[in-house]
């Protein structure tokens, strides 16, 4: 079995953008990974150097760093959790998935961040305070036969689907949201005996699609967040679903036949203002046709198959079409239509209003808090604050 040996990387924990400002015309810095380290020797690992725009910052014989120097702040590690690929005899190491579209699967929170490279590997970067990292405290190399598609991020926890349907998780365990016993920091197989097509960390809760349709959730569910009555892994409905989304404390599900349901927090009463405080899983939509949703404090939006966005609190609908997905936080909307456009949505005076938020081109990006994490066209990575 291959080993595989972890790879420092500098993660830089700054913004662009004003968060002021209504919209941002474009990110001031698209740049801001654009910062490698590289390892002397790769098969032992002895030496490590941290590269900031070609100057060297540190040096020393351990892939993480405690970064105090005057440019750069905060604490980050590249992490490499699994390969079934052959090691290469000269890789090139730190963000070389920006250089391939085929490894724009990332998923990021306020203290971490994790992609799959194109050889199904996790990358993983961040805060290692739980283990979220994956490589526990006793060990910088970790041995699993499995390659990846998809990873998402918790708070403190993370989850890998890989390319035969098989989840893994790791990291902070309190409230369930790994769906097994505590796996100190290495990554665990959950659900063996099924195989799954997407899974979504929220939070402190997990949903995951199975390859019949079916949705499993696990983790914290105080507010019924996870669309059933159960903390442990466990079927939510017989209905079968085509999406799900977890959120920090709802889900909201997307059946067969486009119609959209959710579960959790409704205190606001942002998702029905028909039902209680704690939502079970209840259908929410009027019609079907739907293809992606999402929760704010100020309700549920959602994308219609024809591309268009519905705020379906209140029926209404954008001007702007050819919209492909959607992402939501509790302090936001973002979506992305068809020509790689990225808006925010709003509402104004009962109204659904669409806003650019920048004039470049992004073909992925991820929404977690107040802060959306882009790739633009050219392989380059940034971040707008909203």
């Amino acid at each position: 079995m291959k080993k595989v040996f972890f790879i420092p990387f500098i993660l830089l924990l700054t913004s662009c953008g004003n968060s002021s400002e209504p919209s941002l015309s474009t990110p001031k810095d698209l740049s801001v990974f654009n910062n490698v380290l590289k390892c002397s020797e790769v098969e032992s690992a002895t030496s490590y150097s941290l590269l900031v725009n070609g100057v060297e910052k540190l040096s020393g014989d351990k892939p993480s760093f405690n970064l105090l120097d005057a440019d750069i702040a905060g604490y980050a590690t590249l992490r490499v959790v699994a390969s079934n690929a052959e090691q290469k005899s000269n890789p090139s190491f730190g963000i070389r998935y920006l250089n391939d579209p085929k490894s724009l699967l990332f998923s990021s929170n306020e203290l971490n961040r994790a992609n799959v490279d194109e050889d199904g590997v996790i990358h993983t970067f961040g805060d290692n305070s739980f283990g979220q990292l994956g490589h526990g405290a006793d060990t910088d190399v970790v041995d699993l036969p499995v390659a990846f598609s998809q990873v998402s991020c918790g708070v403190d926890y993370m989850v890998g689907l890989t390319n035969k349907g098989k989840i893994y998780t790791w990291g902070g365990n309190e409230f369930g949201q790994l769906g097994c016993e505590d796996s100190k920091g290495k990554p665990s197989e959950i659900l063996k005996d099924l195989k799954f097509s997407y899974v979504s960390a929220g939070s402190f809760h997990c949903a995951a699609i199975s390859e019949e349709g079916y949705v499993y959730t696990w983790g914290r569910n105080d507010m019924l967040q996870s669309g059933s009555e159960l903390i442990a892994p466990s079927k939510v409905s017989e209905r079968k679903f085509k999406y799900v989304h977890a959120g920090s404390d709802y889900s909201v599900f997307i059946d067969n036949d486009g119609y959209v349901y959710a579960s959790g927090n409704n205190a606001g009463r942002n998702i029905s203002k028909n039902e209680g405080d704690y939502l079970p899983l209840t259908v929410i939509s009027q019609h079907g046709g739907y293809e992606e949703a999402g929760v704010t404090d100020k309700g549920v939006f959602a994308i219609k198959s024809t591309g268009e966005m519905e705020y379906l609190n209140l029926s209404i609908k954008s001007k702007v079409k050819g919209l492909e997905s959607i992402q939501t936080s509790n302090y936001g909307v973002v979506c992305k239509d068809l020509e790689n456009n990225m808006y925010k949505a709003d509402i104004v005076e009962d109204t659904l209003i669409l806003t650019k938020l920048t004039e470049e081109k992004i073909v992925s990006y991820d929404f977690f808090g107040k802060t959306v994490h882009v790739v633009n066209e050219n392989m380059v990575e940034g971040s707008i604050v909203l």
